[in-house]
């Protein structure tokens, strides 16, 4: 039986969401998971797997979440406490994801 790799673990995250009128989402995400990519200089666009606690989600656009890479080889070192993260829709900046 394979050993699942510790970096594949859900990390707990906060996302500040880019307004409207910003050039942001109209709406926050709901629904089951949440699949947008990120920019990391040194290591390229990397998919990520969210999940919102809808719950959360308020006039301030911010929500609780947890997160993680899609893809095994993924840079999972940088979703360390405090890691911040600028998430995209394409190449529109949504919102900023900061781990806890």
């Amino acid at each position: 039986m394979k050993k699942k790799n510790k970096h594949h673990k859900w990390r707990h995250a906060k996302i500040y969401w880019v307004s409207e009128s910003d050039g942001g989402r109209k709406t926050i995400p709901t629904g089951d998971y949440y699949y947008p990519t990120t920019q990391i200089a040194e290591f390229g666009a990397w998919s990520l797997v969210i999940l919102i606690d809808e719950s959360t989600a308020n006039q301030a656009r911010v929500s609780d979440c947890k997160v993680r890479f899609l893809f095994e080889h993924a840079p999972h070192h940088l979703l360390g406490s405090h890691s911040k993260l600028d998430i995209y829709e394409g190449p529109r900046k949504v919102a900023r994801m900061v781990t806890l």
